[in-house]
């Protein structure tokens, strides 16, 4: 157990944090950070507020918050600012995610009822947060499937380059599916989801970037109809599985779309060992705490649910997978993703 010093410093540290998040998230949306990103040399608060039509005074208040948290750089005048180019792309990725800081936040009312014996027993994903995800995805696409799906799938990527058939279940906006699609033309891809909005938005796109060997269908994973039973030789599924209310029905129902000689990609969230074996990782404490607004509330959506959540550990998963009747082949830990694990299967 700390001390009570060190204890102060820490839940003030994560104070602190929110406060800066809440800040960085701001300066996003006003522009701020669009203008430092596009500046060729360091800016003064009176620039980045000529440039972004804003107020002076608070452009200076939030770019001092950016500054002594060391987001972005200042010179020793205190007046100069700039973002150093290998920072650009990282800063990008997480303050794409940050939007789903301020989705929670909006939460919290209904996270309020739910928890109240007497409340709903969750809440499904609403526009915004998908909105948030999907630009994530946007920027990290490359890399999810790079590092994180075909990493280990050798095989695959050959029989892609011949032509196959795919499916993602999960697929939201279809952004991970549209990127395949373009990148292997003979192939033929399958995208579903249960929202109707992000089917009829993934459509939107694939029309715009005229891809013809890709399609969209609204499908609930729980109960797919038999017409696409033993359709696909490749399945996959990203953080898909746990959001679930019973992720072994889920399961039976990938089995039976899955050709025989098939294989299943089953990326998920790995936390590995019990609860204690991860204290003090700030990355599982995020991990529960999303999962605390979001997977949770999503996956419980009737008493019965088995609502996991984001952090439902290799254990349980491998289990899992197991009772369905599937070969776990191998597990693939994401070299750039220290909390993503890719199980793959077979029959």
């Amino acid at each position: 157990m700390m001390d009570t010093v060190a204890y102060q410093k820490k839940v003030s540290d994560y104070f602190s944090a929110a406060c800066v998040q809440m800040v960085l998230q701001l300066a996003k949306d006003v522009g701020i950070l669009d203008i430092l990103f596009s500046a060729e040399q360091p800016l003064t608060s009176v620039k980045i507020a000529e440039l972004g039509k804003l107020k002076e005074r608070y452009v200076r208040e939030i770019i001092g918050a950016l500054a002594t948290s060391e987001i972005i750089q200042v010179d020793e005048s205190s007046t100069q600012f700039h973002i150093p180019d290998d920072h650009k792309a990282i800063l990008r990725r997480v303050t794409a995610f940050g939007k789903v800081a301020h989705c929670m936040g909006q939460r919290m009312g209904q996270m309020k009822d739910i928890l109240s014996k007497d409340g709903p027993d969750g809440m499904r994903f609403d526009g915004d947060l998908f909105g948030a995800f999907e630009e994530t995805r946007i920027l990290t696409q490359d890399s999810i499937l790079d590092n994180d799906i075909l990493a280990c799938l050798p095989e695959v990527k050959d029989r892609l380059e011949k032509g196959i058939d795919v499916a993602e279940f999960g697929c939201a906006q279809g952004i991970l599916l549209l990127n395949l699609a373009a990148r292997y033309p003979k192939s033929t891809f399958l995208g579903s989801d249960i929202s109707e909005s992000c089917v009829e938005k993934a459509r939107t796109l694939a029309a715009e970037r005229e891809l013809t060997n890709v399609s969209f269908e609204v499908y609930d994973l729980l109960d797919l109809p038999e017409t696409i039973n033993n359709s696909f030789d490749w399945i996959f599924l990203r953080d898909t599985l746990h959001d679930l209310p019973s992720p072994a029905k889920a399961l039976q129902g990938i089995k039976q779309a899955l050709r025989e000689d098939g294989t299943a990609s089953i990326v998920e969230i790995g936390m590995q060992g019990k609860l204690a074996d991860v204290k003090g990782d700030i990355v599982w404490a995020r991990m529960f705490s999303l999962s605390t607004f979001l997977c949770i509330p999503e996956s419980f959506q009737r008493q019965s649910s088995d609502a996991f959540g984001a952090c439902w550990g290799v254990e349980k998963a491998r289990q899992l997978i197991k009772d369905a009747g599937f070969t776990l082949v191998k597990e693939y830990f994401s070299e750039k993703n220290t909390a993503s694990v890719n199980y793959v299967c077979q029959l």
